[in-house]
């Protein structure tokens, strides 16, 4: 867990870090938007260029307001490491009335049923883990390219950094070019 924080520092491209999957207003509900758009960018990780693999890590706040929030919300004392505010995500499941089995079992369907595109799809509903750091448990999504670009809904996307940008249809044939190149 230390070694893929630590890394992302110098591959920002390749990991990305949410501190949850529920919004943080209080209402406890499932943010789906969010889910989509960890979805959005496995498939930008997996286009970065072929041979890449990366992580989506939910249960790692990346800034302290996040952390605080989680802590006042849910009563959960974040691990800080490096700059990062490991959360886990018991709190959520707890939240949601669900065990950490049921909710890792609620995340492999999602995957499963959502717009990801093959082989993709497979590769993370099959890939997903929970780990454990500490007293903490966090998810860790993992996307690896394919032997050709990825889409989400037939929307093609690429991580620049640890921005995620959507492909303009007329950069289509660049992106296919520039993934087969490995660049």
């Amino acid at each position: 867990m230390e070694n893929i924080l630590t890394q992302s520092y110098t591959e920002q491209g390749a990991y990305d870090f949410k501190q949850g999957f529920l919004r943080l207003d209080g209402k406890n509900g499932f943010d789906e938007d969010s889910f989509e758009k960890i979805l959005k960018t496995l498939v930008g990780i997996a286009n970065i260029r072929k041979g890449v693999r990366g992580y989506v890590i939910v249960g790692v706040a990346d800034t302290e307001a996040d952390a605080r929030r989680v802590s006042m919300l849910y009563k959960v004392d974040a691990l800080p490491f490096e700059r990062f505010f490991i959360t886990g995500v018991e709190h959520e499941a707890d939240a949601l009335g669900k065990s950490l089995d049921q909710l890792f079992m609620d995340l492999t369907k999602r995957i499963k049923s959502s717009t990801l595109s093959e082989p993709l799809k497979d590769y993370v509903a099959r890939n997903v883990k929970a780990v454990r750091y500490y007293e903490k448990t966090v998810y860790v999504f993992e996307a690896q390219a394919q032997d050709e670009p990825s889409n989400f809904g037939g929307a093609f996307f690429v991580r620049h950094g640890n921005q995620l940008s959507e492909v303009a249809p007329q950069q289509y044939g660049e992106l296919y070019k520039r993934f087969i190149a490995g660049m």
